[in-house]
């Protein structure tokens, strides 16, 4: 059961419909008889099991559901079958009009894009270093509509009102489109800040970093955030200068500033409902402004302006882009040899950390992005050979959690690599987890005896990355396991952690989420549901406690990011079929166990049974 690039974060042009499933539109139940005679006659619960009911099945009496709806499945099989046509006919479609979308719009192109088409120029940038214009031009496409689309953030609600909301993808001037895909057109961005906004305050500014270094910089590490607090310092004096006349030393760094303010604007927003925070889309076009200073090619600061456009994207429901974003951070590193070590030959060593914490970022990001939609990556694991970066200082907390987090992504990513697969079965896999497992459960112990004893909340975090390693491992193989098997069961366990250890934090921590967060919660709430469907002996008061965790912080979710109400709804619609079938065959179970009491004669000695 491979749930991975099969939870899209936002109904889109690429987002095909179900087969079978019509959001707006649920079938009637059929006037039709439902149960078999048997059932009927005994007045029991009949649970509609072809081509026998469970209770003849038990009882072994002849059951003659299937005479009985075999209309009723003549007319289901043609349903299904034009349902499976439709939904064909809608990919072609939308296929097709991706095709048109990626010709240039003349009515877009023509618009007045100053302050909004940021993410176009990092795209004309890279594209001087491709060798292939034509993919130059398509990621020139995307990262217009990515630039154009800087309110479908988190929270931008608060600001710009909910057409604002939900990844789009789809031009405010094709309504037809947008209505066709359940998404949103553009925000209309002149009316929402589009021209940026002023210096923070030094509070707020301060704010702002520190949330950025509290959330972000423990995970990736790759800005130095004194330098930060450098530019933090001379903002004000640097607004008053015009843009021509700052030095491309003056303009990246604004733009690093102003994007970590977004970037804290936004996870702020995620918790605390500041009405006088400015929205982080306004934050994000001032640095738009200063996008000219990263226009050199094959460069480090390319690089980082694409990691921090990523970052800042994270918490959108875009993800698709954000693939093609980092996998074009990645190509650029490897352009620059930062994945091998013979070209760190005579590089000061401040330049080779550097260097080191910035790929690995990029790694982890592609990494991470790439798993979670079932997409490939750039560069195989097996032509890296550029080490992890060192811990310069015993006090370092963040960049060590970094470091445990970028060798979990190697191993995720070895995982990925060995176990997905379509040239194997999985009987033949199978053999090939215990050695991962170990690998993981080496990971753990090296976290528990390192990690601070006082740093209670980054355990967490890091065990919470851990039980979704050991479930990416186990997975694909829960449909040919019985429920008997140890990994089945360490599966399932880590499943429910990922839940309650995202529900601690979301209780205990101002934790924002992402996208992949979201997919990480709901495919480990359906991983259990499909465990008890298919094994119902798993069902326990635990497992319960577990599916309860993770209806709870998807109901949190859904009330800070509108989008996730989506998977919200459909998770709680599964768990309700769930408990349904439950509950009927614990009924089932109680009138076999009638069945039996009546059957045996009662007989009134007075007496208690011999021993």
């Amino acid at each position: 059961m491979d749930f991975s690039g099969a939870f899209p974060p936002a109904d889109g042009p690429g987002t095909p419909r179900v087969p079978g499933q019509f959001p707006s539109q649920s079938r009637k139940r059929g006037i039709g008889r439902t149960a078999c005679s048997r059932c009927k006659t005994r007045k029991q619960k009949c649970d509609g099991r072809l081509p026998v009911c469970s209770n003849c099945t038990k009882s072994g009496a002849t059951c003659d559901l299937q005479n009985v709806r075999g209309e009723d499945l003549v007319v289901a099989k043609y349903i299904h079958a034009l349902e499976n046509k439709v939904a064909e006919l809608e990919i072609q479609l939308q296929q097709r009009q991706l095709l048109q979308a990626g010709k240039p719009d003349a009515r877009i192109l023509s618009r007045d894009t100053s302050g909004q088409v940021g993410i176009a120029d990092v795209a004309n940038s890279l594209c001087l270093s491709l060798p292939d214009t034509s993919s130059g031009m398509q990621f020139s496409q995307f990262a217009l509509r990515l630039a154009l689309n800087i309110g479908d953030v988190p929270q931008a609600s608060a600001a710009t009102g909910p057409s604002s909301i939900g990844g789009s993808g789809a031009s405010e001037e094709h309504p037809e489109d947008s209505a066709a895909s359940g998404s949103r057109p553009f925000t209309n961005f002149r009316e929402n800040s589009v021209d940026g906004t002023a210096p923070p305050s030094d509070e707020l500014g301060i704010s702002l970093i520190e949330t950025y270094s509290e959330r972000v910089d423990t995970r990736y590490s790759f800005l130095d955030l004194d330098e930060i607090l450098e530019w933090h310092r001379d903002r004000e004096r640097l607004s008053y200068i015009s843009l021509q006349s700052l030095t491309a030393s003056q303009q990246f760094g604004l733009f690093k500033l102003y994007l970590v303010y977004a970037v804290g604007s936004g996870l702020l927003s995620l918790t605390d409902k500041q009405a006088a925070l400015p929205t982080p889309e306004a934050f994000y076009a001032t640095a738009i402004r200063h996008i000219s200073a990263v226009r050199e090619p094959r460069s480090l600061e390319n690089i980082e302006a694409m990691v921090l456009l990523v970052i800042f994207h994270l918490r959108s429901s875009i993800s698709q882009e954000l693939w093609y974003l980092i996998g074009f951070a990645m190509r650029t590193c490897i352009h620059l040899g930062m994945y091998l070590s013979r070209r760190e030959a005579d590089l000061p060593s401040a330049v080779i950390q550097k260097r080191r914490r910035l790929f690995w970022t990029v790694y982890s990001l592609e990494r991470n992005i790439s798993i979670a939609l079932g997409y490939p990556v750039s560069l195989p694991d097996h032509l890296i050979d550029v080490e992890i970066p060192n811990v310069m200082r015993d006090d370092d907390h963040k960049l060590r959690q970094v470091i445990h987090l970028f060798r979990l992504r190697r191993i995720e990513s070895r995982i990925h690599h060995s176990l997905y697969r379509v040239d194997r079965t999985l009987q033949e896999l199978l053999p090939k987890v215990t050695g991962y497992y170990q690998e993981l459960q080496e990971w753990k112990e090296s976290l528990l005896t390192s990690v601070c004893a006082d740093d209670n909340h980054r355990p967490d975090y890091l065990l919470l990355h851990y039980h979704r390693a050991i479930r990416l491992l186990m997975q694909p193989f829960l449909s040919i396991l019985p429920s008997s098997d140890p990994y089945f069961k360490a599966c399932l366990d880590s499943a429910g952690q990922i839940c309650q250890l995202h529900k601690k934090l979301h209780q205990n921590a101002v934790y924002g989420h992402s996208f992949i967060a979201v997919q990480t919660v709901f495919v480990s709430g359906i991983m259990m549901l499909y465990c008890i469907w298919t094994h119902e002996s798993t069902w326990s008061v635990r497992l319960s406690n577990n599916i309860r965790a993770c209806s709870s912080v998807l109901f949190v979710m859904g009330e800070r990011t509108p989008w996730v109400r989506r998977y919200r709804d459909a998770f709680e619609t599964l768990v309700s079929m769930t408990m349904e079938r439950l509950e009927a065959q614990q009924e089932c179970d109680a009138g076999d166990i009638t069945d039996i009491m009546e059957d045996v004669p009662m007989q009134n000695t007075g007496a208690p049974p011999a021993s």
